[in-house]
Protein backbone atom coordinates (compact mmCIF):
# COMPACT_ATOMS: atom_id res chain seq x y z
CA UNK A 1 0.00 0.00 0.00
CA UNK A 2 1.40 3.26 -0.61
CA UNK A 3 0.78 5.95 1.44
CA UNK A 4 1.23 9.98 0.38
CA UNK A 5 2.15 12.82 2.46
CA UNK A 6 -0.66 15.27 1.80
CA UNK A 7 1.61 18.13 2.48
CA UNK A 8 4.94 18.65 1.24
CA UNK A 9 7.99 18.88 3.11
CA UNK A 10 8.50 22.45 4.41
CA UNK A 11 11.86 24.18 4.40
CA UNK A 12 12.82 25.08 7.54
CA UNK A 13 13.89 28.81 7.81
CA UNK A 14 17.22 29.83 8.19
CA UNK A 15 18.28 31.37 11.34
CA UNK A 16 21.39 33.13 13.49
CA UNK A 17 22.08 32.21 16.86
CA UNK A 18 21.89 34.22 19.40
CA UNK A 19 25.46 34.64 19.87
CA UNK A 20 25.65 35.91 16.13
CA UNK A 21 22.87 38.34 16.80
CA UNK A 22 25.09 39.89 19.81
CA UNK A 23 27.68 40.22 17.75
CA UNK A 24 25.93 41.58 14.65
CA UNK A 25 24.26 44.16 17.05
CA UNK A 26 27.28 45.05 19.07
CA UNK A 27 29.49 45.50 16.06
CA UNK A 28 27.00 47.98 14.81
CA UNK A 29 26.68 49.63 17.87
CA UNK A 30 30.47 50.48 18.25
CA UNK A 31 31.13 50.96 14.24
CA UNK A 32 32.63 54.24 14.06
CA UNK A 33 31.02 55.22 10.32
CA UNK A 34 28.81 57.81 9.90
CA UNK A 35 25.88 55.57 9.31
CA UNK A 36 26.04 53.23 11.85
CA UNK A 37 23.66 55.07 14.70
CA UNK A 38 21.20 54.87 11.85
CA UNK A 39 22.34 51.04 11.26
CA UNK A 40 21.88 50.33 14.76
CA UNK A 41 18.44 51.52 14.81
CA UNK A 42 17.63 49.39 12.28
CA UNK A 43 19.31 46.24 13.21
CA UNK A 44 18.26 46.86 16.92
CA UNK A 45 13.88 47.35 15.64
CA UNK A 46 14.33 44.35 13.59
CA UNK A 47 15.41 41.75 16.04
CA UNK A 48 13.43 43.33 18.76
CA UNK A 49 9.71 43.13 16.74
CA UNK A 50 10.51 40.11 13.88
CA UNK A 51 9.44 42.80 11.47
CA UNK A 52 9.33 42.28 7.98
CA UNK A 53 11.21 44.49 5.66
CA UNK A 54 8.26 46.23 4.22
CA UNK A 55 6.83 46.51 7.61
CA UNK A 56 10.35 48.40 9.25
CA UNK A 57 10.47 50.28 5.77
CA UNK A 58 6.77 51.66 6.31
CA UNK A 59 7.43 52.61 9.96
CA UNK A 60 6.70 56.64 10.40
CA UNK A 61 7.49 58.78 13.22
CA UNK A 62 3.85 58.97 14.65
CA UNK A 63 3.27 55.13 15.05
CA UNK A 64 5.86 55.20 17.66
CA UNK A 65 4.89 55.23 21.35
CA UNK A 66 8.20 54.57 23.06
CA UNK A 67 6.64 55.88 26.16
CA UNK A 68 5.03 52.56 26.37
CA UNK A 69 7.81 50.33 24.22
CA UNK A 70 6.06 49.97 21.03
CA UNK A 71 4.89 50.63 17.72
CA UNK A 72 1.88 50.12 15.67
CA UNK A 73 2.90 48.55 12.33
CA UNK A 74 0.81 47.98 9.17
CA UNK A 75 1.61 44.20 8.19
CA UNK A 76 -0.05 42.26 5.21
CA UNK A 77 -3.78 42.94 3.99
CA UNK A 78 -3.38 46.17 6.43
CA UNK A 79 -3.42 44.77 9.38
CA UNK A 80 -2.25 46.57 12.25
CA UNK A 81 -0.27 45.23 15.08
CA UNK A 82 1.77 46.18 17.55
CA UNK A 83 5.19 44.95 18.17
CA UNK A 84 7.58 46.09 20.97
CA UNK A 85 10.85 47.31 21.41
CA UNK A 86 13.77 46.21 24.30
CA UNK A 87 15.77 48.28 26.24
CA UNK A 88 18.66 48.05 23.44
CA UNK A 89 16.14 48.51 20.81
CA UNK A 90 14.54 51.88 22.22
CA UNK A 91 18.37 53.16 23.24
CA UNK A 92 19.10 52.32 19.60
CA UNK A 93 15.82 54.25 17.96
CA UNK A 94 16.50 57.53 20.48
CA UNK A 95 20.06 58.32 19.42
CA UNK A 96 18.85 58.16 15.57
CA UNK A 97 15.64 59.89 15.93
CA UNK A 98 17.76 62.64 18.07
CA UNK A 99 19.68 63.63 14.47
CA UNK A 100 17.16 61.95 12.45
CA UNK A 101 16.48 65.58 11.56
CA UNK A 102 19.79 66.11 10.02
CA UNK A 103 19.26 63.60 7.15
CA UNK A 104 15.68 63.14 6.34
CA UNK A 105 13.75 64.75 3.49
CA UNK A 106 9.77 65.94 3.79
CA UNK A 107 8.15 62.28 5.53
CA UNK A 108 7.51 60.91 8.58
CA UNK A 109 9.66 57.23 8.08
CA UNK A 110 11.45 56.55 10.70
CA UNK A 111 14.29 55.30 8.38
CA UNK A 112 16.01 56.71 5.83
CA UNK A 113 18.26 56.56 2.94
CA UNK A 114 21.18 57.83 3.26
CA UNK A 115 22.76 60.58 1.99
CA UNK A 116 19.67 61.30 0.13
CA UNK A 117 16.82 61.29 2.81
CA UNK A 118 14.41 59.30 0.89
CA UNK A 119 12.34 56.85 2.69
CA UNK A 120 14.45 53.45 3.24
CA UNK A 121 13.99 51.34 0.87
CA UNK A 122 13.70 47.60 0.47
CA UNK A 123 17.20 47.77 -1.30
CA UNK A 124 18.87 49.62 0.82
CA UNK A 125 17.76 47.74 3.86
CA UNK A 126 19.00 43.97 3.03
CA UNK A 127 22.68 46.09 1.95
CA UNK A 128 22.37 47.58 5.28
CA UNK A 129 21.60 44.06 6.94
CA UNK A 130 24.25 42.05 4.57
CA UNK A 131 27.23 44.30 4.98
CA UNK A 132 26.73 44.79 8.65
CA UNK A 133 26.50 40.88 9.41
CA UNK A 134 29.70 40.47 6.94
CA UNK A 135 31.96 42.73 8.92
CA UNK A 136 31.13 41.15 12.60
CA UNK A 137 30.42 37.17 11.73
CA UNK A 138 31.41 36.30 8.21
CA UNK A 139 30.50 36.16 4.65
CA UNK A 140 28.84 33.19 5.31
CA UNK A 141 25.94 32.78 5.55
CA UNK A 142 24.47 35.12 3.45
CA UNK A 143 22.18 37.41 6.29
CA UNK A 144 18.81 39.18 5.19
CA UNK A 145 16.25 41.05 6.82
CA UNK A 146 13.88 38.25 7.04
CA UNK A 147 16.74 35.68 8.72
CA UNK A 148 16.47 38.22 11.87
CA UNK A 149 12.83 37.73 11.88
CA UNK A 150 13.17 34.07 11.67
CA UNK A 151 15.77 34.26 14.59
CA UNK A 152 13.39 36.49 16.87
CA UNK A 153 10.96 33.47 16.60
CA UNK A 154 13.21 30.75 16.87
CA UNK A 155 14.86 32.47 19.73
CA UNK A 156 11.63 33.17 21.36
CA UNK A 157 10.10 29.53 20.54
CA UNK A 158 13.58 28.21 22.52
CA UNK A 159 12.33 30.31 25.49
CA UNK A 160 8.99 28.73 25.87
CA UNK A 161 6.61 31.84 23.70
CA UNK A 162 3.35 30.24 23.42
CA UNK A 163 2.75 29.42 19.49
CA UNK A 164 -0.05 31.54 19.23
CA UNK A 165 1.29 34.49 21.23
CA UNK A 166 4.21 34.20 19.31
CA UNK A 167 1.65 34.23 15.57
CA UNK A 168 0.30 37.64 16.85
CA UNK A 169 3.58 39.45 17.44
CA UNK A 170 4.73 38.28 14.36
CA UNK A 171 1.17 38.75 12.13
CA UNK A 172 0.42 35.72 10.63
CA UNK A 173 -2.98 35.13 10.25
CA UNK A 174 -2.96 31.53 10.62
CA UNK A 175 -1.19 29.53 13.19
CA UNK A 176 0.30 27.33 10.44
CA UNK A 177 2.59 29.69 9.15
CA UNK A 178 4.02 29.98 12.49
CA UNK A 179 4.27 26.40 13.77
CA UNK A 180 7.02 25.76 11.29
CA UNK A 181 9.38 27.38 14.31
CA UNK A 182 8.36 24.04 16.45
CA UNK A 183 10.47 22.24 14.11
CA UNK A 184 13.64 24.60 14.98
CA UNK A 185 13.49 24.94 18.42
CA UNK A 186 14.98 21.51 19.68
CA UNK A 187 16.71 23.01 22.58
CA UNK A 188 13.10 24.01 23.80
CA UNK A 189 11.94 20.35 22.80
CA UNK A 190 14.40 18.65 24.21
CA UNK A 191 13.76 20.65 27.73
CA UNK A 192 10.03 19.81 27.63
CA UNK A 193 11.08 15.69 27.03
CA UNK A 194 13.41 15.37 30.07
CA UNK A 195 11.18 17.21 32.34
CA UNK A 196 7.79 14.95 30.82
CA UNK A 197 10.07 11.80 31.58
CA UNK A 198 12.09 12.95 34.85
CA UNK A 199 15.25 13.21 33.00
CA UNK A 200 18.52 15.20 32.53
CA UNK A 201 18.72 17.42 29.88
CA UNK A 202 21.02 16.92 27.07
CA UNK A 203 24.38 18.17 27.46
Amino acid sequence: MNYHNPHPPTRLPKVLSPEEIQRILEYCDSAPDAYAVRDSAILHVLYSTGCRSAELCGLTLCRLDTPNARALIEGKRQRERYVFLSGPALRALAAWTAIRHRYAGPHDYVFVNLPSGAPLSDRVLRYVVYDRARAAIGPYPRVHPHMFRHSFATHLTDRGVDMADLALMLGHASLDSTTVYMHTAPNRLAAVHAAALNQEEPR
